[in-house]
């Protein structure tokens, strides 16, 4: 080791005698990222007549490596390629988290995310493209969030006329994640948060019902909501938010 830091200073002797004015920096790499954390959460409504797009104001508050995902439900499966920006960005499709094609239901959920850096105050999330009468869109922003891959292992999964009671979704994450669920069904039956923290619930004309809920992650972080309606199709996507 102490041959190791004589040959050090004097490679930088030789650079100093070659150029006085040479400075030789030194950094560190930078440390690990931390842990995911909420921030803020906002969502929309929409009923009676088709809707092709809808906006909304999402308030942030933290000012670095902020993520926000976007949850789209619609009570129909005929819209195509959605386009989401929040505050100009545009977010993507979560791969895993479509429910379109699989679905036994009517409903179609999916959840969009982007990565904005540094982005803060309130800001306005966009959604075009949909062909619903009845949507339900939910946004959460937070912080700590990996700015080139924020959002990974979509996943959903979806029942019909299988009775009142909790519908639980399994998402794989870890415990420095936070994991984005949405639950709807297609009568607008009531629906409350299960275990975790409910960040949204939307009753729309008694044909759309949609609740939006978050916790810290787990290896296989699981979560739901109760379903009133005994007979009601229902559909639930869930995401992790990854540091």
């Amino acid at each position: 080791m102490r041959q190791v830091a004589h040959i050090v200073v004097a490679l930088l002797l030789s650079f100093q005698a070659l150029s006085p004015q040479m400075i030789v920096v030194i950094k560190r790499a930078p440390a690990a990222g931390g842990s995911v954390t909420f921030d803020a959460t906002a969502a929309t409504g929409s009923g009676l007549g088709t809707v092709t797009s809808a906006s909304f104001s999402l308030v942030i508050s933290g000012s670095t490596n902020i993520g926000v995902v976007v949850g789209v439900m619609e009570n129909v499966k005929t819209s195509g390629a959605l386009t989401v920006t929040v505050g100009g960005s545009s977010a993507t499709l979560v791969s895993g988290s479509d429910s379109d094609q699989s679905s036994a239901t009517t409903i179609r959920s999916r959840f969009y995310c982007v990565a904005v850096g540094s982005m803060t105050g309130s800001q306005t999330v966009s959604v075009s493209g949909m062909n619903s009468n009845v949507p339900v869109i939910g946004a959460v922003s937070f912080t700590g969030v990996n700015q080139t891959t924020p959002c990974v292992n979509g996943t959903f999964s979806f029942g019909d006329f299988d009775g009142a009671g909790d519908k639980l979704l399994s998402v794989t994450s870890t415990t420095s994640s936070q994991v984005v669920w949405q639950l709807a069904n297609d009568t607008g039956a009531a629906i409350s948060g299960a275990n975790k923290t409910e960040r949204w619930n939307v009753r729309n004309n008694f044909t759309l019902g949609a609740s939006g809920q978050t916790s810290v992650g787990s290896a296989g972080a699981t979560s739901g909501g109760y379903l009133s309606q005994v007979n009601s199709g229902w559909v639930m996507s869930g995401v992790s938010v990854q540091p």
